[in-house]
């Protein structure tokens, strides 16, 4: 029987973080010895008959914990196979939701030490590899749907829908929000932790808001209008919208700087430029119209503005830093003097057109 620090080192290294006794540390305070020999022992796939032969235990009691873990998801259920989650951002996007609220207190703090200390660097080293492989950027940002309203240039017929998140709201038969698991773990910033945003389209998707009894906190449905204005007071508050960088995607991440585990690191390591896909859009300025007051630098999270002189002016006038923006948009929105709009700078084959299923093999298969 291996020991129990031996069990939690090696499925550190199988999902992603060996040597890490600080993940280690995590899956120990979130399940037993004995359900950590079980995810090792479903890094292959298996129904519960096969795991009890393997294994030479009773089908009925290993089906009860199964059951159990399922419902924690610490493992996962495709079919009528169990598999151990992939990797660490797998684990904690189930993991996190459905955990009981007497672990919270314990385990939230872990996470946070070990996104800071390490999971940030293991990202970021992903994100490179992936990068390297010649597959899309795991993520991309969505403009403020109010800088694209702001920009007269941008034609409506110009947009796609799953760029424009009142569009997306508009076609979503099914919207609610969750927690973020990154602010609602590690909370670095005052800013707004249930604004995960989770939308079902009519033709049914590849994930849905899962139901769970244990779930102290059930996600709440809202309407059109109650969810547009969640999203416009994100953008009001600086916030950029990032989902998987698909045409497919149903999760819109709602991202500060401070915690969010894709911008921060890439910030933190200088990446960000390089990795995270920008919108089909860039900002521009009326320097004419610009008043001076750098509200827009203050707004701007990827080092995209920048003060300088203009001839017959006394006040330094922003400029952008067109290989450095995004095209998040959320400078347009507050600029006191509406100098700032949105341009459309790229085709609408910039945005992959595959299912999330597919964008992640396709990174796999290269």
């Amino acid at each position: 029987m291996p020991k129990k620090n031996d069990v939690f080192d090696k499925l550190a290294e199988k999902m992603g973080a060996p040597s890490s006794k600080r993940f280690a540390k995590i899956l120990q305070a979130m399940m037993t010895p004995e359900e950590g020999q079980l995810l090792l022992e479903l890094s292959i796939p298996a129904s519960c008959s096969e795991l009890a032969k393997r294994i030479k235990t009773d089908e009925k009691s290993l089906q009860a914990k199964l059951n159990d873990m399922e419902q924690r998801q610490i493992i996962r259920k495709i079919n009528n196979s169990y598999v151990t989650p992939a990797n660490i951002v797998a684990f904690h996007h189930g993991a996190i939701g459905w955990m009981k609220e007497d672990l919270k207190a314990k385990v939230y703090p872990l996470w946070g030490d070990f996104f800071y200390a390490e999971w940030r660097d293991i990202l970021v080293d992903g994100f490179i590899k992936r990068k390297e492989s010649g597959a899309p950027g795991a993520h991309r940002v969505v403009p403020a749907h109010k800088a694209l309203l702001a920009s007269p240039d941008i034609k409506p017929e110009q947009i796609l829908w799953y760029e424009d998140m009142e569009q997306i709201l508009r076609r979503s038969e099914r919207t609610v929000f969750m927690m973020c698991g990154c602010r609602g773990l590690w909370r670095k910033c005052d800013s707004p932790i249930d604004v995960c945003l989770h939308v079902q389209y009519p033709t049914a998707g590849e994930r849905r808001p899962r139901e769970s009894t244990q779930f102290l906190k059930p996600p709440k449905d809202v309407t059109f209008e109650e969810a547009l204005a969640t999203i416009d007071d994100c953008e009001d508050r600086g916030l950029v919208h990032i989902p998987l960088n698909t045409s497919h995607g149903d999760l819109f991440c709602n991202c500060c700087d401070d915690c969010c585990m894709v911008i921060n690191p890439l910030l933190h390591r200088g990446k960000v430029h390089e990795i995270l896909t920008p919108s089909r859009y860039r900002a521009t300025v009326n320097q004419e119209l610009c008043g001076g007051c750098q509200s827009c630098i203050d707004r701007c999270k990827f080092d995209a503005i920048e003060m300088q002189k203009v001839s017959g002016s006394k006040k330094l006038k922003s400029s952008i830093i067109s290989e450095h923006c995004l095209g998040c948009g959320v400078c347009v929105i507050t600029c006191p003097k509406k100098a700032l709009t949105l341009e459309l700078v790229r085709p609408p084959e910039h945005i992959p057109t595959v299912s999330v299923l597919e964008l992640f093999r396709w990174g796999q298969a290269s």
